[in-house]
């Protein structure tokens, strides 16, 4: 039997708690650090965010899976629609929005073309969309919706809301940011401020920027050195030695 083998087999009948024990934690330590990295220190935000929201859509976060006896390994689940991570530490050349968004099923073909209603909760300059910062056309209130052909394929169906507009005092009439309402039964009347971009073919900058690549695996790197050299691991490993060894010499006798 090989080295490797009886080690696998010493350490699957339990002769190495503690240092199972400390590998765990360092394991845990290394997982809750990559998800703060990327979750919180990632940019742009939202590709961090997706990639460690567990809910629909997301990309899972980080799990601890033992690979051998002894080993441990830190694993994205990747189970979004786009590898968040690889985005993340890869980075991504700027690309034209404009070709998927016009072939999504919310767009719409008018007289010119296609065409798409983006909303936007934030000004070009990152402000928010607001009646401090905006001028504000109208207060538009949600009355039902309906449903119409997709363009993409004519046998399937797309939502379409309906909405009627009310100008009130203060408010210009005209231009495309408007306020929404929705009122709740204790009488609270919420407003919320959108601005409506419209994209068709002959519209120009919808670029999503560059996505510079971020340094987190390296960061993650070099912690897990440090703590395959620190003092905790070293003791864990020579008191299961040791415990072996008194083991193995007890049952010499």
């Amino acid at each position: 039997m090989s080295i490797n083998k009886k080690f696998d087999r010493l350490w699957n009948q339990g002769y190495f708690t503690t240092t199972n024990k400390i590998l765990l934690e360092i394991s845990e330590k290394l997982r809750r650090t990559w998800t703060d990295l990327v979750a919180n220190h990632t940019t742009p935000s939202w590709w961090g965010r997706m990639a460690v929201f567990e809910g629909s859509g997301g990309g899972g976060g980080f799990l601890i899976k033992q690979r051998d006896p002894g080993s441990y390994r830190i694993m994205y689940a990747n189970k979004g629609r786009y590898n968040y991570l690889a985005v993340i530490q890869n980075g991504r050349a700027r690309f034209d929005m404009k070709p998927g968004l016009l072939n999504s099923s919310k767009a719409r073909h008018g007289k010119n073309g296609r065409y798409l209603i983006i909303p936007f909760s934030k000004n070009e300059d990152g402000s928010n969309v607001s009646p401090k910062n905006n001028a504000i056309s109208n207060v538009l209130t949600k009355t039902g919706s309906r449903k119409e052909p997709s363009i993409k394929d004519s046998t399937s169906k797309v939502v379409r809301n309906k909405y009627k507009t009310r100008v009130d005092p203060g408010m210009t009439g005209k231009g495309n940011v408007s306020v929404s309402e929705q009122v709740y039964k204790s009488g609270h009347v919420h407003r919320s401020s959108t601005k409506f971009v419209i994209l068709s073919d002959k519209s120009k900058g919808f670029f999503y920027p560059k996505i510079n690549a971020q340094k987190h695996n390296e960061t993650i790197g070099k912690i897990k050195d440090d703590a395959l050299k620190s003092k905790a691991l070293k003791k864990a490993v020579a008191i299961d030695i040791a415990i072996l060894k008194s083991i193995l010499l007890k049952k010499s006798y």
